[in-house]
């Protein structure tokens, strides 16, 4: 009986011991590891339940920011002789602004139980010119036209015994300007500091007012902190750094306008005077400062000339801080009779003297030998003998008499003459005197020749590809290499 009794009473205070072991203390609650912060600081928003079994929340926003990471930890403790277990949900994000965490129902044993809500306060970072990290943003201007350029400049300073384990690195948003050439990166070392300098070329697509958001880099530095079991490891901790908004006021062309800047105009053309049907090439070009990728195509219409011409291309670089570069378009002139390349005109507005100015090119006669020569209205000279007689056009029908032989006698000799002209021209000549045709072959090594059959037929890639050589070749003095059988088979087969 004894024996019974104190497995009955073991049996007791086993189950006691697991009731108390068991008994979960329902307890959920929120908090943050910061409510009052400094912008590009970090918060942890913390979920804490004991003794409540709950799915972790799906909270993906927070304070209107995105959720940047999150972590669960679990623990066993004691209260009052009490086993509970401990569960906390963190969430990491970085507040913009003053803010609230809104209350929200989390599910606890099938029961709704609704959290606080947490107010978070954000103060603007102080500008310490001595601060470990430092980030500014500065324009050359704050007020621009519509597609002038102008000069932005990014520079992150970072001390040099700074301790930064890593760092990340976010661009200004460039809403509403177009970023003309890669941003120039320069590196040195300025009173302390290792220095990173990002030059951006911009202009406004657009009037109004336009704001480039702050660049913002993230710095991670080595810190520790205690795990469940008071061990100590090292752990890394991001801030974010940011620069200085800039604002821009943007103004629209004056006088309708779509180019800015400063120009100047050049054309060119390889030669003046040309056989019939030969290719003039010129070349049109407009160097300076300003929005030239603008400036549309300029192929003219010539009656009685055909007229080819390549897409206009720009080479833009940096000089000095200030953008440059060369709007370059070339033409190829062809006919059979002496014309004249039109002068181009270029309107752009000059925002130095804010003035509308024209640019314009100077026409250029090109003349053709042989060229073909309207006879309308010209006398008609008979010749016979040694003696010539002219014969005026009249708009009375008359009967024209010369030496006394009357017009029609003419007319019928002339046509006798066609006639055994045109027999003799159809006999077998070549075959009876075994004589080669006279046509004449043309010759593949005359480059400029074969450029101007090689123009009519561009739409062929291969043969567009041969164009751009022989243009180098001939007009740049490009010591080119020039595949000569490629050249003769692309003519043959045209």
């Amino acid at each position: 009986m004894q024996n019974l009794g104190n497995i009955i009473k073991i049996i007791f205070v086993g189950v006691l011991f697991s009731a108390t072991l068991q008994a979960q203390i329902s307890k959920i609650s929120v908090s943050v590891s910061d409510a009052d912060v400094t912008l590009g600081d970090t918060v942890t928003f913390n979920i804490t339940t004991v003794g409540s079994n709950i799915n972790r929340p799906q909270l993906t926003t927070l304070c209107g920011e995105k959720v940047r990471s999150t972590s669960q930890r679990k623990s066993i403790q004691t209260i009052n002789g009490a086993y509970s277990e401990k569960t906390v949900f963190s969430y990491n994000f970085m507040p913009m602004k003053n803010c609230q965490i809104s209350s929200f129902s989390v599910v606890e044993n099938g029961k709704n139980i609704q959290t606080r809500a947490i107010d978070i306060s954000v103060k603007k970072p102080s500008q310490d010119k001595n601060a470990a990290f430092l980030l500014e943003l500065k324009s050359e201007k704050n007020s621009v036209y519509v597609g002038e350029p102008f000069t932005v400049t990014l520079t992150f300073k970072q001390r040099r015994n700074a301790n930064a384990v890593d760092s990340k690195f976010e661009p200004p948003e460039l809403k509403n300007f177009w970023i003309k050439t890669d941003a120039q990166s320069k590196n040195f070392v300025e009173g302390g500091y290792n220095v990173t300098r990002l030059t951006y070329i911009l202009s406004a697509q657009k009037a109004g007012s336009h704001e480039i958001t702050p660049a913002k880099i993230k710095i991670a530095s080595r810190q520790g902190r205690r795990d469940a079991w008071g061990e100590w490891f090292p752990t890394l901790k991001w801030r974010t750094y940011f620069s200085n908004t800039l604002q821009m006021e943007v103004k629209p062309l004056p006088n309708g306008s779509d180019i800015i800047g400063n120009f100047k105009l050049n054309i060119k053309a390889d030669k003046q005077e040309i056989e019939a049907n030969e290719a003039v090439n010129v070349t049109l070009k407009i160097s300076g400062s300003g929005n030239f990728e603008d400036i549309p195509s300029m192929k003219p219409t010539i009656d009685g000339v055909t007229v080819y011409d390549e897409d206009p291309k720009v080479d833009a670089y940096v000089e000095n801080g200030v953008y440059k570069g060369n709007w370059v378009q070339k033409f190829a002139f062809v006919s059979d009779k002496d014309f004249v390349v039109p002068s181009f005109t270029v309107n752009y507005f000059d925002p130095k003297t804010q003035t509308t100015k024209t640019l314009k090119s100077k026409a250029i006669a090109i003349k053709v030998k042989g060229s073909v020569i309207s006879q309308a209205n010209k006398p008609i000279m008979i010749e016979k003998a040694d003696e010539s007689i002219t014969i005026e056009k009249d708009t009375k029908p008359s009967t024209i008499v010369v030496n006394g032989i009357e017009s029609y006698w003419l007319v019928i000799v002339g046509l006798m003459s066609a006639l055994i002209g045109a027999g003799i021209s159809h006999l077998p000549w070549v075959t009876l005197f075994n004589k080669e045709s006279k046509t004449p072959k043309r010759n593949i090594k005359d480059l400029r020749a074969t450029l101007q059959i090689l123009f009519e037929h561009r739409e062929d890639e291969g043969v567009q590809e041969m164009i751009d050589i022989l243009e180098q070749k001939l007009y740049e003095g490009k010591d080119i290499a020039l595949d000569m059988k490629r050249l003769k088979n692309i003519v043959k087969r045209y």
